[in-house]
């Protein structure tokens, strides 16, 4: 009698075992883990566009991207380093901790992007328009911004050492908590501007 329910215990485990392993593996196949999509990558190497694309966590460093369209598109934690997108369309992007280090954007559309933690160390932004955008947390380290729009851009927290500002529109720009060290805001307009020490608005026109 002992053997026979301790037999019929040990199949119920086994049972709930089972049917655990059973749900796991449903799951796994409802949500399987993916990263960029191919047929993505290579419609954006065809023609240049790649409109509301998945290149997440994709490799394109040093590649030449000049005019590509890549709005809507998510390009978290893909590698851009050495790249060069001047010219392109990247608003409303989601370019989280995605690698531009030493990249050219030239010109570019980066407006209303998610760019927290993101790297654009090194990079050429000059006359590029990161207006609305997040770069919270952004590494951004000796980048040139020289003639920038960068409206109401969130740079709170980022690393903006060495970063060349000159002539910039930093107009309702946050740059609370931000490493400014070396930074060169010679010609940037600042009204409504957030920085370490308080609002700046030396650059408001009456």
């Amino acid at each position: 009698m002992q053997r026979n329910l301790k037999l019929a215990s040990t199949i119920k485990r086994i049972n709930r075992l089972f049917t655990v392993w059973v749900m796991v593996v449903f799951l796994m196949c409802q949500n399987p883990t993916r990263g960029f999509d191919e047929e993505d990558l290579r419609d954006l190497r065809s023609s240049n566009i790649c409109f509301g694309c998945d290149l997440s966590g994709a490799d394109l460093r040093e590649v030449q991207l000049v005019k590509a369209n890549l709005a809507e598109s998510n390009l978290g934690k893909a590698q851009f380093a050495g790249a060069n997108l001047s010219f392109a369309i990247l608003k409303h992007t989601d370019l989280r901790n995605a690698d531009f280090w030493g990249a050219t954007l030239f010109n570019t559309d980066l407006r209303y992007t998610d760019s927290r933690n993101s790297n654009f160390s090194f990079a050429n932004l000059r006359q590029s328009d990161l207006s609305f955008s997040n770069f919270r947390g952004a590494e951004m380290g000796a980048a040139n911004l020289r003639g920038a729009r960068l409206f109401q851009v969130d740079l709170q927290g980022a690393n903006l050492h060495r970063v060349n500002f000159a002539d910039t529109d930093l107009r309702k720009a946050d740059l609370r908590n931000a490493n400014l060290k070396d930074a060169n805001f010679t010609g940037a307009i600042r009204c409504n501007t957030q920085m370490p020490w308080g609002e700046d608005n030396s650059g408001c026109v009456e």
